[in-house]
């Protein structure tokens, strides 16, 4: 798993969410949008590279932070897909207990509604 947090400098929340993630996490790359206000075209144009050609999961937001997950999935309906798991802001990753259990339970439900879709 390839993590991203993508926020403001100056955003508390930012700060939380990447202190968070640098205990929990190893391989965690930090896009630190520079300036002392919002600028959400740079915010999103940021996510957007991170997520392009991926199958999305969850939603993102125009606020920082943004933290998103990179997985590729091996088997059943999901084999050989890219899958990019958005988590929209420092309030919702309070709510994750733990993060690769998120992640999995996130991709579990993917393929479980994709089955259902095909059918």
């Amino acid at each position: 798993m390839n993590w991203f947090i993508v926020g403001y400098a100056w955003c508390p929340r930012f700060q939380h969410a990447q202190q968070r993630l640098l205990k929990e996490l190893t391989n965690l790359t930090i896009h630190c949008i520079p300036g002392h206000s919002p600028n959400q075209q740079l915010l999103n144009q940021i996510v957007h590279e991170i997520i392009v050609h991926r199958v999305v999961i969850g939603s993102h937001a125009s606020t920082s932070p943004q933290i998103i997950c990179h997985e590729c999935a091996g088997n059943g309906p999901r084999h050989g897909k890219a899958f990019a798991i958005c988590i929209p802001g420092d309030d919702d990753l309070n709510l994750i207990t733990n993060l690769h259990d998120f992640v999995r339970t996130k991709l579990a439900t993917y393929s479980t509604q994709s089955l259902r879709r095909a059918s």
